[in-house]
């Protein structure tokens, strides 16, 4: 099971973030999945877009709607915060 998502920001630098979790919050872990036009974008807890997630072989999507520490998924939402719309699953691994 991950606990940790792989994410790059503008530059193209990447690193490993981990997956929220309740009972151990960590404020820079990720909490939401948004399914854009661009790809899959990674929200804090606050909604703020911490970056895109590495997904080469375009199965990870799929991989968190099955994963253990998917709590709900929300189709079409936009987040005023991150100014980005798309499918959305919220993560939480407690």
């Amino acid at each position: 099971m991950r606990t940790t998502l792989r994410i790059t920001d503008r530059n193209r630098t990447a690193e490993d973030v981990p997956i929220f979790a309740s009972k151990h919050s960590c404020d820079d872990a990720i909490y939401v999945v948004v399914k854009t036009e661009n790809g899959l974008v990674a929200l804090d807890r606050r909604y703020n877009p911490r970056g895109f997630l590495v997904d080469p072989s375009h199965a990870l999507w799929d991989e968190l709607n099955q994963h253990p520490a998917k709590r709900r998924t929300d189709i079409n939402r936009y987040f005023p915060e991150a100014d980005i719309t798309g499918d959305a699953i919220w993560l939480d691994l407690d």
